[in-house]
């Protein structure tokens, strides 16, 4: 986003935000993803450049039926809670957390975890790579710190590191773990595979936090009708183009506009979308903060979970990635 608007490639939606409202229908999280400062490289500040349209969600699944013989029957409301979860379910012999790490997906549960505790908009900021800003914070390092726990609990696969995220979808479906972090594309699959005992709640804490970003279009600079584009743009977040967003699996900005079935997973979904939305807590993927952020992810996860490093090792090798692109 940051190169095509210091190319000049696109225009600045500034005034149409303005006129539509948008700034007032959606909430600052969801626009926040699309807006560059006037140095054209920091995100998260400034003129708005794209308007969001269909949304991705990151949360946790968990087996209603396993989670209820565990004498769980509310989702977790805080951190500890989700954690007394885990214990329970491994004394009981279950696997308590699914976890496909090949593809660095581990980074999903230190993401969660941090931005539970620092608060969106201060995680949003490391992650649009917005100036003197560090990931050493209390949070990414209480994140760090249970991934590693968690592992060393048994809580976690044993082979989570050889596991692709589809590989630990499957085994989830085949009732291979109570809970699962994963986002709302895998819906359907899990859906499909765990029926009525199939979950989902946003991620524990005092207010809700979910990773997820959208789909967005901008105008190109070279549009000759501009106005006819943005009114499309505005067009994006009506109960009619909501509708068909839902229908091809993407959670549209108004969660008034989302129709799930009656005690389906994408109910649950829709519903967490609702308190993170509420709550103004979506936060952009940190595997996204740089072009090479996903693959130091990945191998610093692995390695955290391999008893390979620690969490302050940890930090600081996500914090050194990071300085290569945004000093």
């Amino acid at each position: 986003m940051g190169t095509t608007v210091k190319d000049g490639l696109v225009r600045s939606l500034a005034a149409y935000e303005k006129a539509y409202g948008w700034d007032k229908t959606y909430p600052s999280t969801q626009l926040a993803q699309w807006r560059v400062a006037a140095d054209g490289s920091t995100l998260g500040s400034g003129d708005l450049y794209a308007a969001p349209a269909g949304f991705s969600l990151v949360g946790v699944y968990y087996n209603k039926a396993k989670a209820a013989k565990l004498g769980i029957t509310a989702p977790p409301a805080t951190l500890a809670d989700f954690e007394t979860a885990l214990a329970k379910a491994k004394a009981a012999g279950e696997l308590p957390l699914q976890l496909g790490n090949a593809q660095g997906h581990a980074a999903f549960t230190v993401q969660l975890i941090g931005q539970s505790q620092d608060g969106a908009a201060n995680a949003a900021k490391w992650t649009f790579g917005q100036k003197g800003v560090s990931f050493d914070t209390a949070g990414n390092r209480a994140g760090a710190q249970k991934l590693l726990d968690w592992a060393q609990k048994g809580y976690l696969p044993k082979d989570a590191n050889g596991v692709d995220l589809q590989g630990a979808v499957t085994k989830f479906t085949q009732g291979e773990g109570v809970f699962f972090i994963d986002g709302n594309w895998d819906a359907a699959k899990i859906g499909d595979g765990l029926k009525a005992e199939a979950g989902f709640f946003a991620f524990p804490g005092a207010k809700a936090t979910a990773i997820g970003t959208s789909v967005a279009y901008a105008i190109s600079a070279k549009s000759k009708n501009p106005d006819a584009a943005a009114a499309f743009l505005d067009f994006l977040h009506s109960p009619e183009a909501s509708a068909e967003e839902f229908k091809a699996g993407f959670l549209p900005a108004d969660p008034a506009a989302a129709k799930p079935g009656t005690g389906t997973v994408m109910a649950d979904i829709v519903a967490a979308w609702t308190k993170v939305n509420t709550d103004d807590g979506l936060v952009g993927f940190n595997n996204n903060a740089t072009a090479t952020m996903n693959d130091k992810l990945t191998a610093a996860t692995q390695e955290l979970i391999g008893g390979k490093s620690d969490p302050a090792g940890f930090i600081t090798a996500v914090q050194d990635e990071w300085a290569k692109t945004h000093g």
